[in-house]
């Protein structure tokens, strides 16, 4: 794991994303529905009736909902490209990283995916927090020490690392308002994407 992305510190909830993409999704914390977003809108194809399409205003509002217990009552995953296939965006290397125009985005919301291991390796694309919390149940981390949120320059330091640190490579799409890296070593592939939020100190 990247020491620079997955340092211990004390942030509020997720931001909501600043832009969405296609094949984005999103997913209730208390039932199995999923949305997709697709043309621009958000369809829930299993539970179609009443509930969509929605818009980018909606999806974004529906974010910030909570449930009774504090939790958000939504989960965002955003698209991510399968290993075999190229970075979206324009190529990044470590030169490139403090000249990235990331404005107006002031965090961003960080996800990955390690390289399977052990005898049942059920890791899959998560948030940060979502595989902190998955590994807290393994007793191998605590969910608690690891940031939903991520600040921009935060994300300038991950990037250097991976980028300076064996095989990786990265890239950055601006019209999705999102960064992508891969970096492999002797154990694997591990994937990244940070997607540009806003309201950062918003704990919705």
């Amino acid at each position: 794991m990247t020491p620079a992305l997955l340092t211990p510190v004390d942030k509020p909830l997720p931001a909501r994303p600043l832009r969405f993409w296609d094949r984005d999704r999103m997913y209730s914390t208390t039932s199995e529905k999923v949305w997709h977003r697709w043309n621009g809108q958000w369809i829930n194809y299993l539970y179609a009736q009443g509930l969509g399409p929605y818009t980018d205003a909606q999806a974004r509002a529906a974010l910030g909902r909570r449930r009774e217990d504090g939790r958000a009552a939504m989960r965002f995953v955003p698209w991510h490209p399968p290993l075999d296939s190229a970075l979206p965006g324009s190529p990044v290397r470590a030169v490139d990283v403090s000249r990235l125009v990331l404005a107006p985005a002031h965090c961003a919301l960080p996800f990955l995916r390690l390289p399977p291991r052990g005898p049942n390796p059920r890791y899959e694309f998560a948030s940060l927090r979502d595989l902190a919390r998955q590994l807290s149940r393994q007793e191998l981390q605590r969910e608690e020490d690891y940031p939903p949120v991520l600040t921009v320059d935060e994300v300038r330091a991950a990037l250097l690392t991976i980028l300076r640190d064996g095989d990786s490579e990265a890239s950055y799409h601006r019209p999705a308002g999102r960064l992508f890296a891969r970096q492999t070593t002797e154990l694997g592939t591990t994937s990244f994407v940070w997607v540009l939020g806003s309201n950062c100190g918003n704990t919705a």
